[in-house]
């Protein structure tokens, strides 16, 4: 059969010796001590001790993205509320908007509110916890031990 080759071997790729257009081998290729290829450029493409990447540079009075979306939710923009308007600044006024939202149904903005808050809400907010009766924690030193109880329920029994 033309073309069987099922005998023949497979013969390793090998790569030839970088060469500029007038037959001279370039720089690297002279070096045996290094291989210019994948995170390895040609030595003279490297930066030089001392030289930046960006020489450049940002240019100065340039605002970070961080700074120009600070500067632009610090402006003030006239709502109403009620029968009068007020101003109130861009970040106000996106809460309010998010809260209508999340007040009207949106479960986007409520997840959002969610999200951004988290447990917060819940953390400044005093629990109704009752302090233990002298009988409950009687009843919790002998079940938990005295040390275990002064550790976990003592302190917030007794709000220190």
């Amino acid at each position: 059969m033309v073309g069987d080759d099922r005998g023949a071997q497979i013969q390793p790729i090998r790569h030839r010796q970088a060469t500029r257009p007038n037959g001279d081998q370039a720089e690297g290729a002279k070096s045996s001590d290094y291989e210019v290829g994948y995170g390895k450029p040609p030595r003279k493409s490297q930066f030089k001790p001392g030289q930046s990447g960006n020489p450049k540079g940002r240019p100065k009075g340039s605002l970070s993205f961080s700074a120009l979306l600070r500067q632009e939710l610090k402006q003030l923009v006239e709502i109403r509320e009620g029968s009068g308007t007020r101003r109130i600044s861009k970040k106000e006024a996106a809460v309010k908007s998010l809260a209508m939202k999340a007040l009207k149904g949106d479960l986007s903005a409520l997840k959002t509110i969610t999200m951004l808050v988290g447990d917060e809400v819940e953390a400044n907010q005093p629990a109704n916890e009752q302090p233990l009766s002298a009988a409950d924690e009687a009843q919790l030193r002998r079940l938990l031990g005295d040390e275990a109880f002064d550790r976990q329920i003592g302190a917030r029994s007794h709000g220190r």
